[in-house]
């Protein structure tokens, strides 16, 4: 079985839609058809199962630009913490945030330094490097059953 999340999006006036599916290998290829002809548009991001991947997952969403994927990360409740100590609330707002990195020549690399998981919520501390910055985030995160594991805060400069 393999687990994927689809976010399509009929028309620039509709919201993304979003679902979480299991299905067997080989339903795949028809699951995927049906949903691009569905849509205009269709983002297939993978299913954070571990804090790791949520890591990940976001460099290659930041390094390729993609908006869909990053904002798959976050909470829509989230609250990201700005290099200059500020609140950004909402993942809309984060994603805007975080905006500016995106398409980054160089690949932002990560590596949790300690995850702390109790039940659906995690803690980590990790190291990141995008070019010449770097920094030591501070993050929460909670596992929901549709969506994985996902923001709650971000913390990149552990202010």
């Amino acid at each position: 079985m393999l687990r994927i999340h689809l976010q399509g999006r009929i028309s620039s006036k509709q919201p993304t839609m979003a679902s979480t599916q299991t299905v067997p290998g080989r339903t795949l290829k028809r699951l995927l058809m049906g949903a691009m002809l569905a849509s205009s548009t269709v983002y297939a991001a993978e299913m954070p199962a571990t804090v790791e991947d949520v890591h990940r997952l976001f460099a290659q969403y930041l390094t390729e630009g993609n908006k869909e994927g990053l904002g798959s990360l976050f909470e829509p409740k989230a609250i990201f913490i700005a290099a200059d100590g500020s609140r950004v609330e909402g993942r809309d707002n984060v994603v805007k945030a975080l905006s500016a990195y995106m398409g980054a020549t160089l690949p932002i690399k990560t590596l949790a330094r300690s995850i702390y998981i109790n039940g659906d919520l995690a803690m980590t501390r990790s190291h990141w490097k995008l070019g010449e910055q770097e920094g030591v985030a501070l993050e929460t995160l909670r596992y929901d059953k549709q969506a994985g594991w996902r923001y709650v805060i971000d913390n990149p400069h552990g202010k």
